[in-house]
């Protein structure tokens, strides 16, 4: 029997608490709970006590510096004490002393969740994240880590037929990501949820939960910089060099985490426009759900450097994109979508998608300047029908089948059939873990 330790992240904990009671049966299954009103009904839960002012403020000689710069809080709603990153980096290698799991399950999203990562690392205990592998949608892989590579895999084949229909599909706009899909909630699903989120708050939830003024201040302020960038917005004309960059929502693992380096999207930005060639125009298009990554920084970068566009925010990206020449962009599923539409992207962060001809990966603005200088003076980079099979394929092999979600989010990710998908993919993952 394995020792399997689940780490709590609000309402996702409901999803695995259904999988790791199927897992029980041939595991010993642990808890380690940040947030305690989110805690699992189950035995083996270890909740970590919030700490005292002392414990609050005390500064440790532990390198974090990764971690509080992913972290939404330090980034985002103002919070300026550090000390409780020391605190819980101890509380929780105490606990992975303790229990001495064989494999630790979790988001790559929340503090805790990083800090786990990192003592996870240096004590050589594989750490997986289950999340949508996006493309196909109802499938997800168990990346390692805080990385976006993906541990084993299903190893299905699918048919030339089955990957063609899937291709033709995504570029049909056929399925969105899982991600993509959540519904509009109900007004008492949505009061039930502020009040689950502002009674932890309450009770001492301060690490993972923002101030609601803070909230209030920020939705104002996001509101007001939507309404700028609008203002300052235009549409696109054909161009024979146009590059678009579409910014990707903060808070959000996919680029606080796994784009770490570029998470400062002005930043990132200001190094595509380094790199264009002398007449080549940038396009910034702003995400569908915009949060906090819009700033008035940004907005007067783009208001006041030539060659330099917002995208309106109203406009979609089907509108747009047969003006483009090329993609650029951090972690952002606009890269699979543009490997099956057959035009150019670059990704500066690198991943499976870079194993196809016209997704090329940039690791500064030397190479970002050469990759963009290919595409613009190369007449066929197209991949070809089975360059796209293949890559597919490989998706596919390296992912299971399930919806990976919450029930706030998606209530079809706790019922049955997809819990019982769940179990099977963690019980070939755990009994083979250490096997890769």
């Amino acid at each position: 029997m394995s020792k399997v330790l689940f780490l709590e992240n609000r309402q996702k904990t409901r999803l695995y608490e259904e999988v790791a009671k199927r897992l029980s049966a041939k595991h010993h299954i642990y808890w380690l709970v940040q947030n305690r009103d989110f805690a699992p009904k189950t035995k083996n839960t270890f909740i970590i006590p919030y700490p005292n002012r002392q414990q609050h403020k005390q500064i440790k000689p532990i390198q974090l510096d990764h971690i509080v710069a992913s972290d939404r809080q330090q980034n985002f709603f103002g919070k300026k004490q550090k000390g409780y990153f020391y605190y819980y980096y101890e509380q929780i290698d105490k606990y992975l002393d303790q229990l001495k799991p064989d494999v630790v399950f979790g988001e790559a999203t929340a503090f805790h969740e990083l800090i786990t990562i990192e003592l996870c690392k240096k004590k050589n205990i594989l750490y997986l994240n289950p999340s949508t592998c996006r493309y196909p949608s109802g499938r997800f892989s168990f990346y390692k880590y805080d990385t976006l590579d993906p541990f084993l895999g299903s190893k299905e084949e699918y048919t030339e037929a089955e990957l063609s229909k899937i291709i033709k599909q995504i570029n049909n706009n056929d399925f969105q990501p899982d991600y993509m899909k959540v519904k509009k909630k109900g007004v008492l699903d949505r009061i039930k949820n502020k009040v689950w989120i502002f009674w932890a708050y309450v009770q001492g939830e301060r690490y993972n939960t923002p101030p609601p003024f803070t909230k209030f201040v920020l939705e104002q302020k996001r509101k007001k910089n939507k309404r700028k960038w609008n203002a300052i917005s235009s549409h696109l004309e054909i161009q024979k060099q146009s590059v678009l960059y579409p910014l990707q929502m903060q808070p959000e693992a996919n680029i606080d985490v796994w784009g770490r380096p570029y998470r400062n999207q002005l930043e990132t930005i200001k190094t595509i426009y380094a790199a264009l060639p002398a007449n080549a125009t940038l396009y910034i298009k702003p995400n569908p759900k915009l949060k906090y990554e819009v700033t008035g920084e940004m907005i007067d970068f783009i208001k006041h450097t030539p060659r330099v566009f917002a995208i309106p925010t109203t406009t979609g990206m089907n509108q747009i994109i047969n003006y483009i020449s090329v993609v650029v962009t951090v972690t952002g599923t606009i890269a699979m979508e543009q490997i099956f539409s057959e035009k150019p992207v670059i990704t500066l962060i690198k991943t499976l998608n870079n194993t196809v001809s016209n997704c090329a990966f940039a690791k500064d603005q030397e190479e970002l300047k050469k990759a963009l200088n290919t595409f613009f003076n190369t007449d066929n980079l197209t991949p070809t029908s089975g360059e796209k099979m293949k890559y597919i394929s490989e998706v596919i092999k390296k992912s299971y089948s399930g919806l990976i979600s919450d029930p706030y989010s998606d209530k079809n990710c706790i019922q049955r059939n997809n819990i019982d998908k769940l179990e099977a993919a963690f019980v070939e993952v755990i009994e083979k873990t250490g096997k890769e």
